[in-house]
C-alpha cells in the first residue's frame, strides 16, 4: 500500500470529525514532519559517530512509529555479495530473526520501493507470505536511497499501532534520504575501521 492511500482504522486521509478529536490530516502530517525534523537535527549532532547515530536512528523510529522490532539493513556491496548486511537490530535480542534468510529475502523484494511502504501478514505477494511465514503482523518498510542508488532499507516490523500510518509513511518517505547517506556514510566508517 502506498503512502497516500487510505488504511483501514487510520485517520490520515479523513477530515477533521469527533473520531480525530478535531485534528486534520494537515495537521498530523505537521506533527510528524516536526517530530521527525527533530530526529533530523539529532542524527547531524552524531556525525562523528556513524555507529552510534544508526543505533539512534533505529531506537527513535522504533519509539515513535511503535514497532515491535526493527533492523536496519545495508545493501550488498558488490555483484559477489548476495545478502544485506544487518547493521542495527533493536531490540538486541532479535538478532537471530533479523539474520534468518527470510528476512534478508524480503529486504531484497523491497528493492522495487520508491517510498516507504505499509505491508501486512497474508496471501498477497512474496513479502506478505514472508511475514507470515515468521508469524509478524503490520509492518513498514523504508528503502534507503538517494537519487537512484539503493544503499539499504530499515524494516519496521509488528506494528503496535495503524493510527496516524499515512503522516508516517509520508514522512518516512520524506526523510529517506537523509537516513541512506547516514547509512553510506556508516558503511565507509565501517570499511575503514
Amino acid at each position: 500500500m502506498r503512502a497516500s492511500a487510505s488504511v483501514p482504522g487510520t485517520h490520515f486521509s479523513r477530515a477533521p470529525d469527533e473520531a480525530t478529536g478535531g485534528i486534520s490530516a494537515g495537521s498530523e502530517i505537521a506533527a510528524y514532519e516536526y517530530l521527525f525534523s527533530d530526529l533530523v537535527e539529532r542524527i547531524l549532532s552524531l556525525a562523528d559517530q556513524p555507529n552510534a547515530c544508526v543505533e539512534y536512528i533505529a531506537r527513535e523510529l522504533r519509539s515513535l512509529v511503535g514497532a515491535r522490532s526493527i533492523f536496519v539493513y545495508e545493501c550488498p556491496g558488490s555483484a559477489g555479495d548476495h545478502r544485506h548486511r544487518l547493521v542495527s537490530v533493536l531490540p538486541e535480542r532479535r538478532r537471530p530473526l533479523g539474520e534468518d534468510l527470510r528476512l534478508d529475502e524480503l529486504a531484497g523484494l523491497t528493492h522495487d520501493y520508491e517510498e516507504a511502504r505499509f505491508v501486512s501478514a497474508g496471501p498477497g505477494g512474496r513479502v506478505e507470505r514472508i511475514l507470515e511465514e515468521l508469524g509478524l503482523g503490520d509492518s513498514l518498510a523504508i528503502p534507503l536511497r538517494y537519487g537512484r542508488n539503493r544503499v539499504g532499507v530499515i524494516l519496521l516490523l509488528d506494528l503496535l499501532d495503524r493510527a496516524n500510518i499515512g503522516a508516517v509513511l509520508e514522512s518516512l518517505s520524506n526523510m529517506s534520504s537523509v537516513l541512506a547517506l547516514i547509512l553510506v556514510f556508516c558503511a565507509i566508517f565501517y570499511w575503514i575501521i
